[in-house]
């Protein structure tokens, strides 16, 4: 990260587990450790732009410090259920199966987020 800060380069992360939900997850160690530890470094370095995760099964997007953090959702099997109250959630998309399309272009990232049904549930822009 800092020899990308140093470039002026984007950095997008992507893992399995979500600092931020709106699942039973809020409580769980790993997430709690992901908000404790990983949070402040991505937030340290502006050439951080977005995290993408997964392992929750509904759709979710948060923002804290100009960071999107974004859960892709489920493409199937069961789904999770809201639980708790994400401060930093600004779309949420639960009992859906999802897809998002990304647009990268030098300058921004894009991105549009569908159900199953092709019904479109956000969209929002990483600017470069």
């Amino acid at each position: 990260l800092e020899e990308n800060q140093k470039k002026n380069k984007p950095v997008i992360v992507s893992m399995h587990h979500s600092p931020f939900s709106s699942s039973m997850e809020w409580v769980r160690e790993i997430p709690k450790r992901l908000r404790a530890d990983l949070v402040p470094t991505l937030e340290k370095y502006s050439c951080v732009k977005m995290m993408i995760s997964g392992h929750l099964h509904m759709y979710e997007r948060s923002e804290k410090n100009n960071l999107q953090y974004l859960v892709a959702g489920p493409s199937g099997g069961i789904i999770n259920y809201i639980t708790y109250k994400n401060p930093y959630q600004v779309t949420i998309k639960p009992f859906s199966t999802t897809f998002s399309i990304f647009k990268v272009t030098d300058k921004q990232i894009e991105v549009t987020t569908f159900t199953g049904l092709k019904e479109m549930i956000d969209h929002f822009v990483v600017k470069l």
